[in-house]
C-alpha cells in the first residue's frame, strides 16, 4: 500500500467539469407546475459514481472512435480520482485494465503511467509496478519527471529486494536484479547488487563474470574491489560471513572455532593476547615490524600448533600478537594465509 499512500501526493491532470445536460420541468398531474431545472451527470459521471468500469471502457472507446484523444483527455482528471479510490479488489482490477487500455492508445500520458504503476502496489504486484516506471525512463521527459520516476522505482526495487532477502532467497534475489539489469544495463549499482545476490547464493563463477562487467556508474572502485576479494576468498573455499562492510572467516585454531577478520592489508595472521594465552600458544621471543590495514605496528611472534582454514591444515604457524582488534574480534587472517588456501588468491 505504500505505493498508494505515496500516491496521493501525486499531481494529475486538472479535471474538466463534466457536460452536463438539463432535465425537463416536473408536473405532478397538473397540480404542480413548479419548473426545476438541473444537472443531470453525463454517462462517463455516472459510470464512475457507480465504480462501472466497464462503462467507462464503453465511454473512451466511443470518445475516442467519435472525437479523439482530446476529447478522453480532457475527463482524466475524473477518470484518475475514480480509479484511484476504487473501493474493491475487483473495482481496482478492471479500472487498471481501463487504465492499460487507455494507455495502449495514448502510450506516453505519464500520469497514466504512474497511476498503472500504484494501481498495481494496490494490488500487490510489485513486480508489474515496476513496466510502466521503466516506460517513463525510457522517454525524453523532464527532469523533474524522471527524478519522480526513479525515486518510485527504488523505491519499489528496495521493497522487492528486502523481501527476497528477509526469506533468504537469494536465487531470486539474483534473478530479480538479473532482470533490473537488463532493462537499465547502464545502472552499475544494479550489477553490484546482483553480485552479492549471487555470492550469497554460492554461485561465485556467475558472480565473477557479472563484476568483470560492472562499471562505477552507481557505485565506486572501493566497493568493486572489496568484491573481488571477497570473492576470491570464497573461491577459496574459506567459509565467509559479511558484517557489514567486514568480512569474517571460520578457522580452526588448535582445535577451537573461530571467526578471524580477514584483513588483505596484514601480512602476517594475528591474534590478542589474551586469545594466544588461552590457546596455549608459545612465545618465541621474537619481535617484528607487520604492516596492517591500520598503519605499521611491533608485534611479538607465537607458535600455535595447528590452524586449518579453508580445508588447507596449516602445522606450527607462526603467529602475531596483536592487541588493536576491534572488541569481538579473536584475531585476523592476514596474507600468510590467505595467498597458501589453495593458491587462488594471488592478484591481492
Amino acid at each position: 500500500m505504500f505505493g498508494f499512500w505515496a500516491g496521493r501526493h501525486w499531481p494529475v491532470p486538472t479535471p474538466v467539469a463534466p457536460v452536463a445536460s438539463a432535465t425537463g420541468v416536473s408536473i405532478e398531474d397538473g397540480k404542480r407546475n413548479l419548473a426545476k431545472t438541473g444537472e443531470v451527470a453525463d454517462a462517463l459521471t455516472r459510470a464512475l459514481e457507480a465504480d462501472d468500469w466497464l462503462e467507462v471502457d464503453r465511454w473512451i472507446a466511443a470518445r475516442q472512435a467519435q472525437m479523439g484523444t482530446a476529447a478522453v483527455q480532457a475527463r482524466l482528471g475524473e477518470i484518475f480520482e475514480a480509479a484511484r479510490r476504487a473501493g474493491t479488489r475487483l473495482r481496482q482490477r478492471q479500472a487498471l485494465r481501463t487504465l492499460q487500455n487507455y494507455v495502449s492508445l495514448v502510450p506516453r500520458d505519464i500520469e497514466a503511467l504512474f497511476l498503472i504503476s500504484d494501481l498495481y502496489q494496490m494490488n500487490g504486484r510489485q513486480r508489474d509496478a515496476l513496466v510502466p516506471l521503466f516506460s517513463i525512463l525510457e522517454y525524453p521527459e523532464p527532469t523533474e519527471v524522471i527524478e519522480r520516476a526513479r525515486q518510485r522505482l527504488d523505491l519499489l526495487v528496495n521493497a522487492r529486494a528486502q523481501q527476497f532477502a528477509s526469506v533468504r532467497d537469494f536465487t531470486n534475489l539474483a534473478l530479480f536484479y538479473e532482470e533490473l539489469s537488463g532493462r537499465q544495463p547502464h545502472r552499475d549499482d544494479y550489477r553490484v547488487a546482483w553480485v552479492r545476490a549471487l555470492l550469497a547464493a554460492g554461485r561465485l563463477e556467475a558472480a565473477l563474470q557479472v563484476l568483470k562487467e560492472t562499471g562505477t556508474q552507481g557505485t565506486t572502485q572501493a566497493e568493486l574491489d572489496g568484491l573481488d576479494d571477497e570473492l576470491q576468498v570464497r573461491r577459496s573455499g574459506i567459509v565467509v560471513e559479511r558484517r557489514g562492510n567486514a568480512l569474517m572467516a571460520e578457522a580452526s585454531v588448535n582445535g577451537r572455532t573461530m571467526q578471524l577478520l580477514i584483513d588483505t592489508g596484514a601480512t602476517m595472521t594475528g591474534f590478542t593476547s589474551t586469545r594466544l594465552r588461552r590457546l596455549g600458544a608459545r612465545y618465541l621471543g621474537e619481535k617484528v615490524r607487520v604492516l596492517t590495514a591500520g598503519g605499521e605496528v611491533q608485534a611479538l611472534v607465537y607458535e600455535l600448533d595447528e590452524l586449518v582454514v579453508g580445508g588447507r591444515v596449516f602445522d606450527n604457524p607462526r603467529v602475531l600478537a596483536i592487541d588493536s582488534l576491534p572488541e569481538g574480534i579473536d584475531g585476523i587472517l592476514g596474507m600468510d594465509v590467505l595467498t597458501d588456501v589453495e593458491g587462488l588468491l594471488p592478484q591481492f
